[in-house]
């Protein structure tokens, strides 16, 4: 990701994939950062969804919810 049009190519596509919950997307540091419903996606398919698009998925860094269960990416 190296400009404005890659930010926004990501939110517009990433936003709208299924159990998705919030999209922090940050030119200045590369990153993606989305909060998703795990009952209804996981890391492996959103990170999936960002290669599509032509980007490469670096090591990914997943956190847990209270119940236990992946939220974040």
């Amino acid at each position: 990701m190296h400009c404005a049009k890659c930010v926004e190519k990501i939110t517009e596509n990433i936003s709208f994939e299924k159990g998705v919950k919030d999209l922090e997307v940050s030119l200045e540091d590369k990153t993606v950062k989305i909060v998703y419903d795990a009952s209804k996606t996981d890391e492996a398919k959103l990170a999936e969804s960002i290669r599509k698009l032509g980007y490469e998925v670096g090591k990914l860094q997943g956190s847990m919810d209270r119940a236990g269960s992946p939220d974040s990416l």
